[in-house]
């Protein structure tokens, strides 16, 4: 039975949605006369706030990179002979 193929953990995405800043809209909504009622808290609300937060998971190494404890590597050159 033959293993597949070493393949590394992926990144991924984490979208954290919070709510609106209903201070900042109020604020705007003033300073506007009332525009940002109309037209900007609607395409905000819309959007919404998200975070996206990319997520690298731990390398883990494939199985057989490492010799079993309490062994070494073989040699990777023959020792040197004058």
């Amino acid at each position: 039975m033959t293993q597949p193929p070493y393949q590394p953990p992926q990144p991924q995405t984490v979208v954290h949605k919070r709510g609106a800043n209903h201070g900042l809209h109020i604020f705007l909504t003033i300073i506007t006369c009332g525009l940002w009622a109309i037209t900007g808290w609607p395409i905000a609300a819309i959007m919404g706030r998200k975070t996206k937060t990319t997520v690298y998971p731990q390398q883990v190494p494939p199985p057989g990179a490492y010799p079993p404890p309490g062994q070494q590597y073989p040699p990777q050159q023959p020792p040197h002979q004058p």
